[in-house]
């Protein structure tokens, strides 16, 4: 097999074990924003809502792990009543980690002498921006595991319109 090839091959690999830590990163941008602003719990479902295999609880955050690889997350805030601006924060925190996790990958790909390393960090890279760009975007998915739920970008377009 060509090398040059295989690196490709890495790269998609690693870009594809990494969605549920970047999932997981990105539901903690939206709970860190829940933290903030209320003082009750917040929790992360990785997976599946309904089915529970872990739980992890650290003071008011739990974190369930529903999957070996889940390939969706949400943070539950619904009983919580935010401000229109603290919303509108919630639903970019996401997004906002999904950015910083690209930012930390440019740097460490500037960094990295390791190439099996900048392959990783280069599939992570692809990652973060698919993530960001697919989350920030207004539009309610049509397909897989969020099939007929808004984007963030949506809910936060919604909020500012006056209609979420």
């Amino acid at each position: 097999m060509d090398i040059e090839l295989l690196k490709y091959v890495l790269a998609f690999v690693c870009c594809f074990l990494l969605i549920p830590i970047h999932i997981l990163i990105h539901e903690l941008g939206h709970a860190y924003f829940a933290l903030l602003f209320t003082n009750k719990e917040v929790s992360i479902y990785m997976g599946e809502f309904e089915k529970t295999k872990y739980k992890l609880r650290m003071m008011r955050l739990t974190i369930y792990w529903n999957k070996a690889l889940p390939m969706t997350g949400f943070v539950n805030t619904d009983k919580m009543p935010f401000n229109k601006y603290k919303h509108i924060s919630i639903f970019l925190g996401g997004p906002l980690a999904s950015i910083m996790m690209t930012i930390i990958y440019v740097v460490l790909i500037f960094y990295a002498s390791d190439p099996i390393l900048r392959i990783i960090y280069y599939g992570g890279l692809m990652n973060a921006i698919i993530q960001f760009f697919c989350t920030i975007i207004p539009v309610r998915y049509k397909h897989g595991g969020y099939k007929g739920m808004k984007s963030d970008g949506l809910h936060v377009l919604e909020i500012m319109r006056g209609h979420g």
